[in-house]
């Protein structure tokens, strides 16, 4: 049997491609599908309920979308059913539309509109956040001179990467935006990376998706706020990535 459902979702003036950007990460998915009540191995398990019935099937999730995330489309193909959820740009509305197929649609299509709904406005509250730390342009290369402020951010931080590698000189940062990938920055609006090697030390700040603040300590001598010093970062070097798991608030605090 097959089912389909639309939804209009308004997100805002200027704000519905951003949310589609959020939506175009496949972690995003991964975490934010309503009805999941069992992962395993990057397959979900789905059930929904109608009165007295339910079905169950076990999906394995994927991500389309265009370069320009104006378009996504995710297909979850299961066992005993399929079901696809597509999402497009409107100006200030998302268009949702979702496709199901297989046993029982009389008890998923019901549920196909939250489905659409539950993620728009998701994906719609993680952009707002983004947004907001783009608006705040403060440089917080101050605190990450602090030993106890970082301890601090790492207490409420969860390791993301951590690699050993050799950095050339004046490839650091091409390095760093490297390993920390645009999925990350989504994810995490606050993103600490630090190292140390041959060379020294260095920690780099990111909010919002932009450098916020660097500091590194080279040869012994401490440098605050430049980040042109980084290109002078060489050698055998362990890098870490951390994504912070609270509020950024609750920790750029001076």
């Amino acid at each position: 049997m097959t089912v389909r459902q639309q939804i209009a979702k308004s997100v805002g003036e200027g704000r519905s491609n951003l949310v589609l950007r959020v939506m175009g990460d496949s972690e995003f998915l991964y975490e934010s599908l309503p009805f999941v009540v069992g992962r395993e191995g990057g397959k979900v398990k789905l059930r929904f309920s109608r009165l007295l019935f339910s079905f169950e099937d076990v999906y394995a999730p994927r991500v389309e979308c265009d370069n320009g995330r104006r378009f996504v489309r995710y297909v979850l193909e299961g066992r005993r059913s399929r079901l696809v959820l597509e999402f497009k740009s409107n100006g200030t509305k998302i268009l949702g539309e979702g496709f199901y197929d297989g046993p029982r649609g009389w008890v998923v299509g019901k549920h196909l509109g939250r489905i659409l709904e539950s993620l728009v406005n998701d994906a719609a509250r993680i952009a707002d956040k983004v947004a907001k730390l783009k608006i705040d342009k403060s440089d917080y290369s101050d605190l990450l001179a602090s030993i106890s402020w970082v301890s601090k951010l790492l207490m409420k931080s969860v390791l993301l990467r951590s690699e050993l590698t050799m950095i050339r000189k004046g490839g650091l940062l091409d390095y760093v935006e490297r390993l920390v990938v645009e999925k990350i920055l989504q994810k995490y609006p606050m993103v600490y990376v630090s190292g140390y090697g041959d060379s020294g030390t260095f920690r780099i700040l990111f909010v919002g998706g932009e450098v916020r603040g660097v500091y590194a300590n080279i040869g012994g001598k401490e440098y605050v706020g430049d980040e042109r010093i980084l290109n002078e970062f060489e050698g055998v070097t362990r890098v870490k990535v951390y994504g912070l798991l609270v509020k950024p608030e609750e920790v750029l605090r001076r």
